[in-house]
């Protein structure tokens, strides 16, 4: 079975915890974010074990990205 994998739609303060929170818990952790402003707000605090997706959330989901082990949070 594949890894539980968190797919968190939106780059925010919520979602920086909401990341931590879930790398704690040995999901891979994908951030879908495109917005410009929430890029230059919110990536650098990113930490390690999480993967920043520069697309459109609703993109990631279009092209395969999740799996039967993948939770969404869309914030």
């Amino acid at each position: 079975a594949a890894a539980p994998r968190l797919l968190i739609a939106g780059l925010s303060s919520v979602a920086l915890y909401c990341a931590d929170f879930a790398v704690a818990l040995g999901f891979e952790v994908l951030v879908c974010e495109n917005r410009p402003e929430a890029l230059d707000n919110f990536a650098a605090e990113l930490k390690p074990g999480v993967t920043l997706l520069r697309q459109f959330p609703a993109k990631f989901i279009e092209d395969g990205g999740c799996h039967a082990n993948t939770a969404v949070v869309a914030l």
